[in-house]
């Protein structure tokens, strides 16, 4: 009987608060030096934020969709914000 391997993707590791807290963080900083600009390089920053975390892409983008929240201004204006506390 032949048998056949198939390779899996290696999975990703386990994170704990402190690497939400970095990504969360980290994103914050990088939008603080780009106020209202387009075309910043989010994409690639996010790639190498999460080779730097050792996961994947799609998680932070999972991590940061859990840690924005709305905000109302004076006026009832919502604005979008991130949140390190909500991420958990």
């Amino acid at each position: 009987m032949n048998t056949v391997n198939i390779s899996q993707k290696a999975k990703n590791k386990h994170l704990n608060f402190s690497h939400y807290e970095f990504i969360i963080n980290s994103l914050i900083q990088f939008n603080a030096s780009h106020p209202g600009k387009r075309n910043i390089g989010k994409t690639q920053f996010i790639k190498e934020l999460a080779s730097t975390v050792g996961t994947t892409v799609s998680n932070i983008y999972s991590i940061i969709k859990d840690a924005t929240i709305s905000v109302r201004d004076y006026n009832l204006k919502v604005h979008y914000e991130l949140s390190a506390m909500v991420c958990i």
